[in-house]
Parts: C-alpha cells; structure tokens; sequence
C-alpha cells in the first residue's frame, strides 16, 4: 500500500477490537497498528510506518452479485461461531479453553459479546477461536479464507 500522505510503501495492517498481548507484541514488532474498540464499518485498513497517516478503505467482497463489507461478513462469522459452539454443545468456557484463551471471566465474557456481534475483536483471536471450534468461515458462506483470518 502506498501512503496517500507522503507516499511510503511501508504500512501496517489496522487491526480493530480489543487487543490482546499477542497484539501488542504484533504491534511492537511493527507488524500491526491498533485501530482501537470501535468499529464504524468504514474504517481505514493500514496506518503509514513513516508519518502515520491511516487509509484504505474497508476490504469488500462480493457474495451474490453484491459488495458486502468485510465487517458485514466477520457479524456472519461471529453468528456461525454461536451456532457451532451450540451445535456441539460446548459452553463458552470450554470454547475459550479449547482455543488456549484460558477460562478468565473477561475472555468468557468477551465471547458472549463476540456471539452478539458487539466485539470485534482481532483476527488472531478470531482464528483462534475458529480454530477451536474446527470452523472454515467458508462453510457459512464467508468468501474469507483462513489467510485472511489470521491463525497463528
């Protein structure tokens, strides 16, 4: 990506939601730019290394013949990682254990937001808890391949 500002080609992705530790060790290494916890649908995806100038516009894809936003398709995520975890009965606990998040109050709390769509969290920890659950975001019908869900 090319800076609009001072015309860099050194930029990080933006990563949005609340960060965990791994996201901040990404961050330092420079790696990633954190974005914050509130997500607008159209927010920039890439912060300039040099002058820090945020841009891009929100990754679109077509699914049906329409541009669906990629915040549209994580919401879709998140009801299919409600949807399995039931499906296998496992509780949000053992989902967060599963996915080496630990059983914190906070982290079960912060999957009970996730499942509502009210987190956004950050795609390590989405392909974490893909991951867990043996979740393709492709057989819910999410054109996102796991490349684009980072599973670390």
């Amino acid at each position: 990506m090319i800076c609009p500002k001072c015309g860099s080609v050194d930029a990080s992705p933006i990563v949005y939601g609340l960060p965990t530790e791994e996201t901040f060790d990404h961050e330092r290494q420079g790696a990633v730019a954190l974005g914050g916890c509130v997500i607008t649908g159209n927010d920039p995806e890439w912060a300039c290394k040099r002058c820090g100038t945020r841009f891009g516009r929100p990754c679109c894809f077509v699914v049906d013949g329409e541009e669906v936003s990629r915040w549209d398709l994580i919401l879709m995520l998140f009801r299919g990682i409600r949807d399995r975890r039931e499906a296998l009965g496992l509780s949000r606990v053992e989902v967060c254990e599963r996915a080496g998040l630990g059983s914190h109050r906070h982290t079960v709390r912060r999957l009970q937001a996730i499942e509502k769509g009210k987190d956004p969290m950050d795609d390590v920890l989405l392909g974490r808890i893909c991951r867990a659950l043996d979740l393709n975001p492709q057989d819910l019908g999410v054109p996102l391949e796991m490349g684009d869900v980072d599973v670390p």
